[in-house]
């Protein structure tokens, strides 16, 4: 007869498993398939030519001290690198918790009370113990999740992928505030090679004051030469003070990245990049681009992490499964607490099952699929805008070659012209006027060169942001 109970209360608890199946394969909202990434894009960047990289300490190569020694500050010292790695150390924590269902859940628990019985509770007074006694029990409990549905797997999946992509948006963070740093480094330089022309050419212009003041006392001039000789004096010592002002703002820039105060207590000399060795950049987007972006490659495992959040939230729609089990002892009067027939023990099914919850179910599947969905367009968008970058450099790189060619023709020409003009001053075919015209113009046109030339610094380092910067996933400190 007992055997008959236990058989149909199995059958029930398997009754109702298996109706809690089949309510919950009919009521799953039907979202269709999940959508791919866009297939142009993904074959843009994978199909491509091979390609060497560039390394992991790429600004070494410009053999500049200082610049070594910012970056390292910057990259020590950057509260940006520091958000991204606590974020990191963040995630590494998400994945330890959702890898924990996956492992037995084993507890010890016990207590001691001092406890009376009623009287009335059905059983004969004579058989109930009188007065307080003390109520000891302890006990070993065991839980297992029986992941049938595969809702821990998933979940674990789903944190390590968002883990990985923690650790590449570190990297980024890295590539950021490296390359920002060496621009803000070449700017410097730009700046104060500009400082120097406008130098040379507010002394020509002095002298040129001087000269037309003399011509005007002479009759030869009239007033408004002499004020126009001024104006453009007075507007060369406000291109200096404009410079000044953005060397102080570039240096203010260098400090913030380099995580140090702009107060002037750290001095920061005139830099000078010993070697300008750019990249070559390659025709068309080289292989394993996406495999060296390190935004790419976050994009790719947060919508990784979001199709495994999709099957957490289908498993939701099952019933809950657990092996539990406890032995320990129990005893009312401590002093045969650890007799043998105080022991205890258990084991079986507990089984949750989601009846009344579909409401609740059905927005968590949905946004699922939502958050799937914005995974999908940011990772589509991170190859579009990486694409989008390569192309830029590309772009300029090409232009660059004719734009200094020209400008260097433009050079020659206008020192040849000061030359020409000097030869005849000396010669005393020609006025001063005319040597310190073609001296200007020769200053303008030497910084027009030097700005143009240090736009392929500037080139060089939107290249290796482009092309992703030396990637040093796997190794996660700073």
């Amino acid at each position: 007869m007992r055997c008959n109970v236990e058989r149909n209360r199995l059958f029930g608890l398997g009754g109702a498993v298996t109706l809690s199946l089949l309510l919950a394969g009919c009521s799953i909202p039907d979202m269709g398939m999940l959508k791919a990434p866009r297939a142009e894009l993904v074959g843009a960047v994978t199909n491509g030519e091979e390609y060497a990289y560039p390394d992991a300490k790429w600004w070494e190569k410009y053999e500049d001290g200082n610049l070594n020694h910012l970056i390292e500050a910057g990259l020590e010292n950057s509260p940006t690198i520091d958000e991204a790695f606590a974020r990191l150390a963040k995630a590494g924590a998400q994945s330890e918790l959702a890898g924990a269902p996956l492992s037995p859940n084993v507890d010890v628990n016990a207590s001691v009370t001092r406890t009376r019985q009623s009287y009335n509770n059905g059983v004969p007074s004579a058989f109930v113990p009188q007065g307080f006694k003390n109520a000891g029990k302890m006990t070993l409990d065991f839980q297992y999740e029986l992941d049938f549905w595969g809702k821990n797997r998933d979940s674990l999946k789903a944190a390590v992928s968002e883990e990985r992509a923690a650790q590449y948006e570190a990297e980024q963070a890295r590539l950021i505030v490296s390359t920002s740093i060496t621009a803000s480094y070449a700017d410097l330089v730009r700046l104060y090679s500009d400082l120097d022309d406008a130098k040379r050419s507010s002394d020509v212009r002095r002298e040129t004051i001087a000269l037309f003041q003399k011509r005007y006392e002479e009759g030869l001039e009239n007033q408004s030469s002499v004020e126009q000789a001024k104006a453009n004096y007075e507007a060369a010592e406000a291109e200096i003070a404009f410079l000044e002002e953005q060397i102080g703002l570039a240096k203010n820039s260098i400090y913030l990245l380099v995580g140090k105060n702009p107060d002037g207590s750290v001095n920061l000399e005139r830099p000078h990049v010993a070697k300008l060795k750019t990249l070559q950049i390659p025709k068309n987007i080289p292989a394993n681009f996406i495999g060296h972006r390190p935004d790419i490659l976050a994009a790719r495992d947060r919508l990784e992490a979001a199709a495994s959040r999709i099957n957490v939230a289908r498993a939701g729609y099952y019933p809950n499964i657990n092996l539990v089990a406890f032995v320990g002892r129990q005893a009312l009067g401590l002093s045969s607490f650890f007799e043998g027939d105080s022991f205890i023990g258990g084991v079986g099914p507990a089984i949750s099952l989601p009846i009344f919850e579909k409401g609740k179910l059905d927005g968590n599947y949905k946004g699922a699929w939502a958050d799937y969905d914005i995974a999908l367009a940011q990772y589509n968008a991170a190859i579009l805008n990486a694409i989008g970058e390569f192309a830029d450099v590309r772009t300029s790189t090409n232009a660059l070659g004719k734009r200094i060619s020209r400008t260097q023709a433009a050079l020659g020409a206008s020192e040849k012209a000061y030359k020409v003009a000097k030869t005849r001053y000396e010669g005393g075919l020609g006025s001063y006027i005319e040597v310190l015209r073609a001296e200007d113009a020769v200053i303008s046109h030497q910084r027009s060169l030097t700005d143009i030339r240090m736009r392929t610094l500037t080139l060089d380092i939107a290249a290796v942001k482009a092309l992703g910067g030396g990637l040093l996933f796997g190794n996660s400190s700073k």
